[in-house]
């Protein structure tokens, strides 16, 4: 989310030319939600504390720093203050080194590889099963196959297409939570919405907006997920994740505050629906000064972060209420483009009412009729 307004970063653009396009390019960013928490306000950790750096670190809470390496982590989580990633263990395969001598035969190399991969599935018998469900079971054990060519050959679920992802992770959910998440998807796709499976266990449903004259955050361009569709982990069981707050300007994610009305109307749906469940979480604000230095708050004085927003899914949460919340977002999506139309229909009003004036004004003076004006007009242009 950003952190300062458009006058801020114009400043920082003249200081440090190029660094707008950087912000933009982080806050846009597709980032991975907390293995640990489940939070989507996660950052993408840089090492190296330098002036553009920092200006980037002051504009955007998706991108934090630290001053040397190694990093602990590829991101880090803003609710929990966990890293995650590929530089430390987070349930993921990470990378390994390994020396080779000459003359080493291709079938060592799998072993070694083979061997990796049975202890990280041990260690996560649950999240290795719900990414690789044709390679470990349910115990992180791998499955039998037919030999070490089949075995060359298998691909993670997670490199596939984003349909084949999407199947993936409703065959981790009962036939209820899939009849549910079929109709949101499927509805969305029908709305021209975009539906993505960056990887097995969460579907976005994409809303990608246009900048607006109206609003602070409705300003600029964007392409966020309206709600996150998530497959039972843990104790945790299946979910809806709405965005919170998009309406309000006051909020971080306030992308739609050009529709605060309908934002607001699609807010009070969501919460009369079953299983709707928000917890706040903390958030530590950074600013700028008057001398555009970075200001921290006091410790112990936060302010209230992002709150997560879930529909819980159970048996409660019947197919009509999918289809309300279906019509909910589409009824979103139908303001948003109707308020850019009308942006552009009150730039060519307003030159109309210009030119009737212009031409009132004209009659008022000759005590002539519209036809004669303009031909007084044009004889003037000859002139």
């Amino acid at each position: 989310m950003l952190k300062v307004n458009d006058k801020t970063i114009d400043q920082m653009e003249e200081q440090h030319p190029g660094i707008k396009e950087q912000i933009f390019r982080f806050e846009n960013a597709e980032l991975p939600p907390c293995p640990l928490c489940g939070s989507e306000d996660t950052a993408d950790v840089q090492v190296g504390i330098i002036g553009r750096t920092i200006y980037i670190a002051s504009a955007t809470s998706k991108f934090t720093l630290i001053p040397n390496g190694p990093k602990p982590g590829s991101y880090r989580c803003n609710s929990c203050k966990k890293y995650f990633g590929e530089e430390q263990d987070d349930g993921e395969i990470s990378g390994f080194t390994l020396s080779l001598k000459k003359g080493f035969k291709a079938e060592e190399l799998l072993d070694v590889i083979d061997n990796i991969q049975k202890q990280w599935a041990k260690k996560n018998p649950e999240r290795a099963h719900r990414l690789y469900p044709t390679v470990f079971d349910e115990n992180g054990d791998r499955i039998q196959s037919s030999g070490r060519m089949a075995k060359s050959k298998r691909k993670p679920t997670s490199t596939g297409s984003t349909s084949s992802r999407i199947n993936v992770t409703l065959s981790d959910c009962d036939s209820h939570t899939c009849r549910i998440f079929e109709i949101l998807i499927n509805g969305w796709k029908e709305a021209g919405g975009t539906v993505l499976c960056a990887k097995p266990g969460r579907i976005y449903l994409k809303l990608k907006t246009k900048a607006h004259p109206q609003g602070r955050g409705a300003h600029w361009p964007r392409n966020f997920n309206l709600i996150a569709l998530a497959s039972p982990l843990g104790e945790r069981g299946a979910h809806i994740k709405v965005t919170w707050g998009l309406g309000q300007a006051d909020k971080p994610f306030a992308y739609l505050d050009c529709i605060p009305k309908t934002v607001e109307q699609f807010e009070r749906m969501v919460t009369s629906l079953p299983g709707f469940e928000q917890k706040d979480t903390i958030a530590r604000a950074v600013s700028l000064d008057e001398q555009f230095h970075i200001v921290w708050l006091p410790r112990g004085k936060t302010e209230p972060g992002i709150p997560i927003t879930r529909l819980m899914i159970d048996k409660q949460f019947k197919l009509l209420h999918a289809k309300i919340l279906m019509d909910g977002m589409k009824a979103v999506k139908d303001a948003e483009s109707k308020a850019n139309n009308k942006s552009k229909k009150k730039k060519l009003s307003s030159k109309q009412q210009a030119d009737n004036v212009h031409a009132g004004q004209l009659m008022a003076h000759f005590g002539e009729t519209p036809e004669s004006a303009e031909e007084w007009i044009r004889k003037m242009d000859e002139e």
